[in-house]
C-alpha cells in the first residue's frame, strides 16, 4: 500500500514505483559493479583454456617422433584434466549467464 513515505521492511506490499526505487535500482547498481570483476575472471578462465588447449596441441606434434612420444603424451591427460576443471568451474560459477 503506497504511502507518502515509502518504508522498505521486506515484507510489505510495494507498488511499482516503490519496487523500482526498493529492489531493482540496488539490483542493478549492484550488477553493474560486478560486471568489470565478471569479465575479468571470464577473459581468464578462456585464456587459461586456450593456452592450455594450445599447449596439448604442441605436446601432440612434438610426440609424433617415436623416441620423445612418451614424454610428450604423458602430460596430455592432465593437461586435458586442467582444461575440463577450468570449463566445470566456469559453469558452476555461471559466469556467462551472470554476466548477460
Amino acid at each position: 500500500i503506497a504511502t507518502d513515505n515509502p518504508v522498505n521492511d521486506g515484507l510489505s506490499i510495494l507498488n511499482s514505483d516503490d519496487y523500482i526505487l526498493f529492489r531493482l535500482n540496488p539490483t542493478l547498481r549492484d550488477l553493474k559493479k560486478r560486471a568489470p570483476q565478471l569479465d575479468r575472471r571470464i577473459m581468464f578462465c578462456r585464456s587459461a583454456i586456450f593456452l592450455a588447449t594450445s599447449a596439448n596441441a604442441v605436446l601432440a606434434l612434438l610426440s609424433q617422433d617415436e623416441e620423445k612420444a612418451s614424454q610428450g603424451t604423458r602430460w596430455m591427460p592432465v593437461i586435458i584434466a586442467f582444461t575440463s576443471a577450468i570449463g566445470s568451474y566456469m559453469d558452476y560459477e555461471m559466469f556467462t549467464t551472470k554476466l548477460t
